[in-house]
């Protein structure tokens, strides 16, 4: 059954590629809809799809790094309306808003994909890194 959530999420959310986390993770869920910075720095999310996937989004973006600090998510289920049907799920378009600054965000979270994939490869080789430092520590001091 298709529904609809509205979500409010407050925390380190604004200027960090959240939005593009979420607009990727909503569009692998098959979700549809809308995606905005609100002035008082929280992000909404108005979608539609099957409840459970909307909820695999919920816990999906509960992220807490240096990048995106969620502290809140408030949900708000009703019934889907389709406003969404054959739009996809983006960035919510304004008059600001021009089809340059669109390529440019969607520019953004590509980027922003490799840099997380580059930080965890890198946390990775710094864990082997401390590995070999420690067993020089011990046959220095054998």
């Amino acid at each position: 059954m298709m529904i609809r959530a509205t979500l409010i999420i407050s925390g380190d959310v604004q200027g960090a590629g959240y939005r593009g986390i979420i607009i990727r993770t909503g569009r692998k869920l098959g979700l549809v809809g809308l995606i905005e910075n609100i002035p008082d720095g929280t992000v909404k999310v108005v979608c539609e799809g099957e409840k459970e996937r909307i909820e695999d989004l919920i816990n999906s973006i509960k992220i807490r790094d240096e990048i995106v600090d969620v502290e809140n998510i408030d949900v708000k289920f009703e019934d889907a309306n389709g406003e969404f049907d054959g739009k996809g799920f983006d960035v919510k378009a304004s008059e600001k808003i021009s089809d340059l600054y669109r390529e440019m965000f969607h520019g953004y979270i590509t980027s922003e994909k490799y840099f997380r994939v580059g930080f965890k490869k890198q946390d990775k080789m710094l864990e082997k890194q401390d590995k070999m430092l420690g067993k020089q520590d011990e046959t220095v001091t054998a």
